[in-house]
């Protein structure tokens, strides 16, 4: 007891503090889940209480506000307790108490820790016993689980489409231990590539089994692999194959690599696919029977989570239905990932799905092909180029964006140098767009008082402005079909007719002699940029949006031409990329 120091910018209080400083055994913390299970008892609580005249609705509305937002993750860094502690979970259900308590001061505007219009205890705890909210919590957090995790997979097994057979796994004999499919590499069977992995070689982008690989070696000794027998959940693809077919057959829209490997895997013949792996770290399978260590293995609960987690986002608002976006027709799904997941997203996943029943399959799996660093394909794992987090020391954000988007590998592997990102950056960017823009601010801040008009528009001025809403057009065109380097380009087209237009004008010549023509062609060229910075948001929203905000309009459209509020001063933007040397 006595005096003890709490963090300023800590939601918890004395009693939390207290725990973090005499149970610091491990860093093992109390699971998010369970802490979303208390969150929602303190909401049931309230508004129990409420109904019995145990709280007012003030009262009961600031519990149920704090609550809500705790459930929904919002503030995930405010539980710092260690699953190991004394009694029966009273510490974790203070803190949860303590953190509802301060959301309530700060949204009132009343010191954190000040109980005020919270009480931890008194109210936010009100009528509640340890002995009992803790228990029901991990009740609730284990059927939420089990409803977003286990029931799908039950679903597939009641169907037959999951069974158990015995089969090989690679083991390391000097670890001891079984290995993950992707511990196991080896020379591939179907291309001879040298470092292909278990589960899948990066050059054919064939899916393999450990066994298949020539030459097979575990990753983490590099000694020989061997194959122990055990017995594991298989999902039966072989029985699902068939229903793919047909609906693989609509998607003419696909890019070709994709389509036609995903076509060509289903009609060799879909191979049964182990769902589960002996493994010291994953999610546990909820059955004895198969004995211990089985986890659910990657390549199946990754997938799944694309659904669990849209169930989990609706559990957590009553006004989300994750039904709207699985189970409605009009839904869309668009997976954007690498080639080397082409065959989990494009077949077995989908499989999955089928398996299942009733719900939607993907719209589009629009897959890139690889980046090339001198040939070698981009891996942070294999050390190949380097990672985001250095570029992001040097470069713009958008920078990055924009180069990669400019060479995105969307039907072919791209090779991408620096010398090539320092040039589109310098050529495009710089000198291209941002100068663009900077020309136009300056002539309006430094030679007109404000935005205006001034004179007729005139053919040259109309046609420039009729290509901005064409682009509108064909950028979105492209965009929906996933022809995303397209867009860019033709974003960026119109940017290189606004500076054609621009030096064809030459405002800053006439703006004494014929200041009203000067105007209108500043005022043309305002509107276009506006247009190219709509254009560009997609795939440099931070620099488009600075743009944005600095053009005064009467109507802020995203895609099309907006009316720029006249009469309205502006003031030069400053530069939008960096340039290298």
């Amino acid at each position: 007891m006595g005096p003890i120091e709490v963090p300023n910018e800590s939601l918890w209080g004395a009693q939390t503090q207290r725990s973090l400083l005499n149970f610091s055994i491990s860093e093992d913390r109390i699971p998010k889940e369970l802490i979303y299970a208390l969150a929602k008892i303190k909401r049931a609580a309230a508004t129990v209480n409420s109904h019995l005249a145990n709280l007012d609705e003030k009262k009961r509305r600031s519990i149920v506000k704090a609550a809500d937002e705790i459930a929904n993750g919002l503030h995930d860094d405010h539980f710092p307790l260690r699953v190991w502690q004394t009694g029966s979970g009273t510490q974790t259900n203070m803190n949860v108490n303590e953190v509802i308590s301060n959301i309530a001061s700060k949204e009132v505007g009343t010191p954190l820790g000040s109980h005020n219009p919270l009480h931890p205890n008194d109210h936010v705890n009100c009528s509640q016993s340890t002995n009992d909210v803790f228990p029901t919590a991990m009740h609730i957090s284990i059927a939420i689980k089990t409803k977003e995790k286990l029931l799908p997979s039950l679903k597939l097994l009641e169907k037959e489409y999951i069974y158990k057979a015995k089969t090989l796994q690679a083991y390391d004999p000097s670890e001891n231990r079984f290995l993950p499919d992707r511990y196991v590499e080896g020379k591939c069977p179907k291309c001879d590539y040298e470092s292909a992995r278990g589960d899948q070689c990066d050059s054919c982008s064939s899916t393999l089994d450990p066994e298949e690989l020539i030459d097979p070696k575990s990753k983490i000794s590099g000694n020989k692999a061997e194959f122990k027998e055990t017995e594991h959940f298989f999902l039966k693809l072989s029985a699902l194959g068939e229903d793919l077919i047909p609906w693989l057959e609509t998607k003419e829209d696909w890019r070709p690599h994709v389509i036609n490997w995903a076509k060509s895997f289903v009609k060799e013949g879909l191979q049964d696919r182990a769902i589960t792996r002996d493994l010291d770290w994953g999610i546990d399978i909820p059955v004895d029977d198969l004995g211990d260590g089985k986890k659910i293995y990657v390549w199946f609960e990754a997938v799944i989570g694309y659904l669990s987690a849209s169930i989990e986002w609706s559990n957590n608002d009553e006004s989300r239905n994750w039904e709207d976006w699985w189970k409605n027709k009009d839904a869309e799904s668009y997976y954007f990932i690498g080639k080397d997941n082409v065959p989990f997203h494009s077949v077995i996943w989908p499989a999955i799905l089928a398996g299942y029943g009733d719900l939607n399959l993907p719209t589009n799996v629009p897959a890139n092909q690889y980046i090339l660093i001198k040939g070698e394909k981009a891996s942070a794992s294999r050390s190949v180029g380097k990672s985001l987090s250095e570029y992001l020391e040097e470069w713009e954000p958008d920078a990055i964006r924009y180069t990669l988007a400019s060479v995105l590998p969307e039907q072919a592997d791209s090779e991408l140098s620096e010398s090539e990102m320092i040039r589109r950056n310098n050529e495009e960017l710089v000198a291209t767009w941002g100068n663009l823009v900077q020309r136009v601010f300056t002539q309006i801040e430094n030679n007109i008082d404000n935005i205006n008009e001034a004179s007729d528009e005139t053919e040259v001025d109309t046609t420039l402005l009729k290509s901005g809403e064409e682009a509108f057009n064909i950028v979105g065109e492209h965009i929906e079909k996933v022809e995303l380097k397209a867009a860019l380009q033709e974003a960026m087209r119109y940017v290189s007719k606004v500076n054609i237009y621009l030096n064809e004008t030459e405002p800053w010549k006439i703006i004494g002699e014929d200041s009203k023509r000067a105007s209108r062609i500043l005022y043309t060229s305002l509107t276009a940029i506006d247009a190219c910075s709509n254009l560009l948001s997609p795939f440099m929203p931070s620099t488009s949006e600075k743009v944005s905000n600095a053009i005064p309009k009467e109507s802020n459209n995203q895609w099309t031409l907006n009316s720029l509020k006249i009469g309205t001063q502006i003031e030069t933007i400053g530069h939008l990329f960096k340039k290298f040397d």
